[in-house]
């Protein structure tokens, strides 16, 4: 396994590969995850991710073009995730 780290963003994990493919992480100015590319066998899979002005991850997209949004109580605690898929 090789990780790369600090590229562009300092603080960062930028990349992990190894013998299985890798996966290459992109972060937003707040250093927080915004997507993540799987590759393997010559394929890249791709998740996003969408933050509120609170800093807490408010939706989820996948590769098979699912959006999973997060619901948060009164006291910011995450209620549930649900998955949609776009069809």
């Amino acid at each position: 396994m090789v990780y790369s780290y600090d590229n562009p963003m300092r603080g960062t994990l930028s990349s992990v590969s190894g013998g299985f493919g890798g996966v290459s992480y992109q972060y937003n100015r707040r250093l927080q995850p915004v997507r993540e590319d799987y590759s393997a066998d010559g394929r890249t899979w791709v998740n996003s991710y969408a933050y509120d002005n609170l800093d807490r991850v408010y939706a989820t997209q996948y590769p098979v073009g699912g959006v999973s949004p997060v619901y948060f109580n009164d006291h910011a605690k995450s209620l549930e995730y649900m998955l949609f898929f776009l069809i």
